[in-house]
């Protein structure tokens, strides 16, 4: 559902056996409330030629990539199986009419709704609705885009500052939250982030280790720019 910049990171230094062209297939899926079987598209191959700032990658990809959505209940498939006590808590969501009212919006604000319905991580919530804003960002609507950024954010803001211990906290997060400051126009924070950071980087291993001081450096220009847009990172 959601790709680590470390997994991005290794997919642009893979790119020589990437496939050249996005293309689909189609495949069958079951819902899990009711039993409806359905077909849906999904990602056969697909080319990524970079990264950007917030981690959506670019050349020819689906981003973010298509869900299945249950055409009965509007259920969003983010996974193969479902416990009972999944099932239960879904079940009464999708029966709900906040759920019913918002089935014709997007499928990855959807997902994020599920997510805080179902209590998950606030990490993997946060990037449910960065995936949304990639949704809006497309159809050019800025309103419902900075939205979901906040709400991105909050999340993101919720799982740095509720883990027990820095160990819990991934570079990748701050990194996020720190580029998330930007895109909000919280250009301090997000400098404080990004400066806190960079003594970090003796942590990290070698093969990465150059790709975030780019990442980092690029990220401190944009801030003295006062720059909010998002930016492919150079190779």
């Amino acid at each position: 559902m959601y790709f680590a910049l470390a997994s991005c990171i290794l997919a642009v230094l893979l790119l020589n056996q990437s496939a050249l062209a996005l293309t689909f297939m189609t495949k069958e899926f079951v819902c899990p409330l009711d039993g409806t079987k359905f077909r849906a598209e999904v990602i056969a191959s697909q080319f990524i030629a970079g990264i950007r700032t917030d981690m959506r990658r670019t050349g020819a990809v689906a981003e973010p990539p298509p869900l299945p959505v249950c055409p009965t209940d509007g259920l969003i498939l983010f996974k193969e199986t479902f416990n009972d006590e999944e099932k239960a808590k879904l079940r009464r969501l999708v029966q709900s009419a906040e759920y019913k009212n918002a089935k014709d919006g997007l499928s990855y604000f959807l997902l994020a709704k599920i997510f805080e319905h179902l209590g998950m991580p606030n990490n993997q919530t946060a990037h449910a609705y960065l995936s949304a804003s990639w949704q809006v960002e497309n159809a050019g609507d800025s309103k419902r885009l900075n939205k979901y950024l906040q709400s991105s954010l909050r999340h993101l803001k919720k799982h740095i500052e509720s883990s027990k211990d820095a160990s819990e906290v991934s570079l990748e997060d701050q990194l996020l939250a720190g580029e998330l400051e930007r895109r909000l126009g919280q250009f301090e924070e997000a400098k404080e982030r990004f400066d806190s950071l960079s003594a970090k980087l003796d942590r990290v291993s070698h093969n990465h280790r150059e790709f975030y001081r780019r990442l980092m450096g690029l990220q401190l220009q944009l801030i003295q720019k006062k720059d909010d847009k998002p930016r492919v990172i150079p190779n």
